[in-house]
């Protein structure tokens, strides 16, 4: 998989991701995928740089699988980032739509 290397893109992916971390938070795919994308780096080299092996990395990153609370705080921690519940953004794929939930 290509990584971003243009600094602009990288900064706007960066200035984004922020940015809905500070109004309303994101999916913990998204917020991953988007980290790893600010960093210019591959999922191989992100998974590396966080403990990771590849297949949860991209387990997460696809928002499958059953990845542990400790696997996402250790991921979080390492850009000082932490795990909260939040209610889902209107149309969004949310926890209801994934457990049979109401």
């Amino acid at each position: 998989m290509a990584t971003l290397k243009d600094q602009s893109k990288r900064q706007s992916i960066r200035h984004e991701l922020y940015q809905q971390l500070d109004t309303r938070g994101l999916p913990l795919a998204k917020a991953v995928k988007d980290l790893r994308k600010v960093l210019g780096l591959s999922q191989v080299e992100f998974a590396k740089l966080v403990g990771q092996s590849l297949s949860t990395l991209r387990k997460i990153e696809q928002d499958r699988g059953n990845v542990t609370l400790d696997t996402i705080y250790r991921i979080l921690s390492k850009f000082s980032l932490e795990l909260a519940v939040v209610r889902p953004v209107q149309g969004s794929k949310g926890a209801s739509d994934r457990h049979g939930g109401s």
